[in-house]
């Protein structure tokens, strides 16, 4: 065997042996990317739709308040807090870690004493019905505000 024989078996080798060495190297890449991408459909993309759900019913409620305030009937309110409460059970019946949940903990308190009760609202009707909302009415609603025109 010449030297150029040798010189060709051993590049040879070495590009065999690079390409099965890139081969596993990219095979294990693409199984930390599987394992990520059903971590975040199971985990992330439902958690997401939740959430995402949620702000639109706080956003929806909070302008059923509003509308009742300036004198359209409250059961609407009713319906939507109802809806609130089955998205808040949906996003605490996902799976968390640890600093999820912490989060979670704290938005569910905070929609708790922000978000407008049925009693509350139904308190604040007997003002608005005469057009009239006295400063009591209006710190009675989760924000404490009511229209300008209305006090």
């Amino acid at each position: 065997m010449g030297t150029s024989t040798r010189v060709l078996a051993v590049a040879f080798l070495g590009v065999v042996t690079a390409f099965i060495g890139s081969t596993v190297l990219v095979q294990h890449q693409a199984r930390e990317i599987d394992a990520d991408a059903v971590m975040i459909s199971r985990d992330a993309a439902p958690g997401i739709q939740v959430i995402s759900d949620l702000r639109a019913e706080v956003r929806e409620m909070q302008a059923r308040v509003f509308r009742t305030v300036n004198g359209s009937p409250a059961t609407d309110i009713v319906d939507s807090r109802r809806r609130l409460d089955e998205l808040l059970e949906r996003a605490v019946g996902l799976p968390t870690d640890a600093p999820e949940a912490v989060n979670l903990n704290q938005a569910v308190a905070s929609l708790a004493t922000q978000t407008a009760t049925p009693a509350l609202v139904q308190a604040a009707i007997p003002s608005t019905s005469a057009g009239q909302t006295s400063p009591e009415a209006a710190a009675a609603t989760p924000s404490g505000d009511v229209a300008v025109e209305h006090l």
